[in-house]
């Protein structure tokens, strides 16, 4: 459609936890004016679509996953004219949950 964004450049991971994973782009270019972003993301294997949408920038933190689970991303740029194409899937896997300093304690209390 005339007028909508182009695709968001350089789309990558830039930081990973067990629970977050961090997004980094170069913001697509318009005429318009980029007012959204709309960022679709699943774990690979099992689970639904999830769907988030926030305001321009260039970097977005996805909280609430689940650790050591992989998970797919993918980012369109929206402006008054509607929504660009979505970027290529990336895929990460979160990191294995770390043991909390009370997991610790307990568990040296178990032995």
């Amino acid at each position: 459609m005339p007028g909508v964004p182009g695709q968001p450049g350089k789309f990558k991971v830039s930081k990973v936890a067990d629970t977050h994973i961090e997004l980094t782009w170069e913001p697509a270019y318009t005429k318009e004016g980029i007012v959204n972003y709309e960022l679709l993301y699943k774990p690979v294997k099992f689970g639904s679509l999830e769907k988030l949408t926030f305001g321009p920038r260039s970097s977005y933190t996805v909280e609430g996953l689940k650790a050591n689970t992989e998970y797919s991303f993918s980012l369109a740029a929206i402006s008054n004219k509607g929504i660009g194409a979505f970027t290529n899937e990336l895929v990460q896997r979160t990191l294995q949950a770390s043991m909390s300093q009370f997991d610790c304690v307990h568990l040296l209390y178990l032995q």
